[in-house]
């Protein structure tokens, strides 16, 4: 997936589920995580607090920041 693509989900994830991301992590800290794992961390957190449309967005948000886990 592209680095705006990427980018442009985690924003809205963000703006959609700001509340139920942030209830109970601290959002300074997450926004100090390397890109990879600030993708994991807010897909887990939309995955696990919010309804299917979450679920689904925090979905893909874990598998990008996995896909840059892996060796080109």
């Amino acid at each position: 997936m592209a680095h705006e693509d990427v980018i442009a989900l985690l924003a809205r994830a963000e703006e959609k589920y700001h509340l139920k991301i942030f209830e109970n992590i601290c959002e300074r800290t997450v926004r100090d995580l390397p890109l990879r794992d600030r993708l994991k961390v807010i897909g887990r957190a939309v995955m696990e607090r919010t309804d299917y449309e979450g679920y689904v967005l925090g979905r893909r948000l874990v598998s990008a920041g996995e896909e840059m886990d892996r060796p080109c």
